[in-house]
């Protein structure tokens, strides 16, 4: 039988890269081939590590790319990501200060409020390998404070108060 459609639980699809136009291509495709309506979506910030500012370009392209996930029906998982797996796991592809981060955390603020409709949650994402908070080469998951300011001040005002800041590794939380 085929999987049982759920619109905001269960199953889900992964895109590796939802601002790569063939990949989110072809995630819409498998979540419609298999009644998918929920995606865990990578938005790799590698190539704006150690800018200040994140392109006009690449805010637009992911506002096409929310948008098209709205029509298609799927809600995404965005995990922003600077380390995105084997493919620059241990090179200096992470922000030098956390306030780097949080300054590409204000840009996007306005994409993210503008598709607040196709986002189920937020994983908290940005530090570590895939965003992962695992293996970050600056150490900045051992900063308690600054940790603690990016999920409370920074993530959690992304987004209307009815969505979900996710943590993949809750050890975190529990120490705080």
């Amino acid at each position: 039988p085929p999987p049982l459609m759920n619109p905001m639980r269960g199953f889900r699809m992964q895109i590796d890269d939802i601002n790569d136009p063939s990949q989110l291509a072809a995630g819409l495709t498998a979540c419609a081939t298999y009644d998918l309506r929920l995606t865990l979506g990578y938005v790799r910030l590698s190539p704006y590590w150690n800018i200040s500012t994140l392109p006009a370009s690449f805010l637009a392209t992911l506002d096409a790319t929310f948008a098209q996930m709205r029509t298609a029906g799927v809600a995404v998982i965005p995990n922003f990501a600077y380390m995105y797996g084997k493919s620059n796991f241990s090179q200096d592809v992470e922000p030098y200060t956390l306030d780097v981060i949080y300054g590409h955390i204000q840009q996007l603020a306005p994409v993210v409020a503008r598709n607040a409709d196709v986002i189920h949650a937020l994983q908290a994402g940005f530090l570590g390998n895939a965003g992962e908070w695992a293996h970050d080469i600056r150490g900045f998951v051992s900063n308690r404070t600054g940790l603690a300011r990016m999920v409370a001040n920074e993530l959690y005002n992304l987004l209307p108060p009815d969505r979900a800041v996710l943590i993949r590794r809750p050890l975190e939380k529990r120490e705080w």
